[in-house]
């Protein structure tokens, strides 16, 4: 009766795992993994199994209970061992995805790691080129740089020594402004001087005057200092004789020089300037062509002074003569800017030589014209 209980020993193994709700392949399976894993027991399970034949021969009056729960313990014991080893099988399994997934992400690293590498190997081949490259332009780039700021700095300096122009003269150390501002009121000064023109009689005893023996009234006109000793006034203001203008007996001026004179001091005050105006001095046509020449007068305007030179030096009689002050700041600063052309007109200090040259024959015509009065 044991023999058959062991020959359909499958069979109730298989009924007990249908039972449990495990699939006949599954089942199967398992029992391979517990055979194959458990070797040793089983073994131990033949030498009790033999142990219990030689006991049920031995025993031949045992009870048949017994007999009958035997095979149900060794199912249950199987079933539990077959749980297990499915519960291991399945954390290992489970294992096995991570490391494929893990070996998986690795293998993408290294493919992404090797593109990469070639990548750099090909950069790495041209780098050395293109760095040389880069280095010669920053060099050429620099050196031009160099010569830019070199030619920069001396315009620079070139252009400040032109508009200051402060530096002293080597000769006797004085400042060449100093020494223009000099010359300016000397020039200015001898504008207003009085002078005698040849032949000229006194308006009064109508004798000819001699230089230093003849005064000037502030309207310029001149008389013998024997004929003003004889004048008396009432308070202390000369009338003159020729225009009836009044003059303080202070503000007379003793005449020591004649035009001819005059002239020649103002040539020497004209020639003294050129000398020491050593700024660079820009050609009259080249000012003239210049755009904006007279900013305030129209073309029409520029080009009729230019073509006539009458016309553009018809305001130079108006020149007042009489103040010393107004005459010395008209020839020092610029006239200050108008609607009309002859307040455009450039100052006596910046006209060209030619202009300079105009103005004085007129203002000496001018003067010879009030003594004639």
């Amino acid at each position: 009766m044991i023999g058959v209980q062991r020959h359909g020993f499958p069979t109730d193994h298989q009924q007990a795992a249908a039972v449990l709700g495990f699939d006949h392949s599954l089942s199967s399976t398992a029992i391979m993994v517990t055979t194959r894993s458990t070797g040793p027991r089983a073994s131990t399970s033949k030498a009790t199994a033999r142990n219990l034949d030689s006991n049920t021969a031995a025993n031949s009056d045992s009870s048949p209970e017994a007999d009958e729960q035997n095979p149900l313990n060794d199912i249950s014991d199987c079933l539990k061992k077959l749980q297990g080893a499915f519960a291991k099988v399945k954390k290992d399994v489970q294992r096995l995805r991570k490391e494929k997934e893990e070996v998986e992400e690795q293998l993408d690293e290294e493919r992404e790691d090797a593109k990469l590498s070639v990548h750099t190997r090909r950069r790495a081949l041209n780098t050395p080129n293109a760095i040389a490259k880069l280095e010669d332009e920053i060099k050429a780039l620099k050196a031009e740089n160099r010569k830019k700021d070199k030619l920069k700095d001396k315009a620079l300096k070139e252009e400040a020594q032109d508009l200051l122009d402060t530096a002293p003269d080597g000769e006797d150390g004085i400042d060449p402004a100093t020494r223009m501002r000099k010359l300016l009121r000397k020039f200015s000064d001898l504008m207003l001087v009085g002078t005698l023109d040849n032949d000229e009689k006194c308006p009064i005893c109508m004798e000819p005057m001699e230089l230093e023996k003849c005064s000037a009234f502030d309207c310029e006109h001149l008389v013998c200092n024997d004929c003003l000793k004889q004048i008396l006034p009432k308070d202390e203001q000369f009338m003159c004789p020729v225009c009836r203008g009044c003059t303080a007996r202070e503000d007379f001026k003793l005449v020591c020089m004649t035009g001819t004179d005059q002239w020649d001091e103002l040539l020497k005050v004209a020639a003294a300037w050129d000398a020491y105006d050593r700024r660079p001095e820009v050609d009259t046509s080249e000012e003239e062509a210049e755009e904006n020449f007279i900013t305030d007068a129209s073309e029409d305007e520029v080009s009729s002074e230019a073509n006539d030179g009458d016309a553009t030096d018809a305001s130079a009689p108006e020149v007042q003569i009489d103040d010393g002050e107004q005459d010395s700041e008209r020839l020092s600063t610029p006239v200050s800017r108008s609607s009309s052309p002859a307040a455009c007109r450039l100052s006596y200090s910046q006209s060209p030589s030619k202009v300079k040259r105009k103005r004085l024959q007129e203002l000496a015509e001018e003067r010879a014209k009030k003594r004639q009065r």
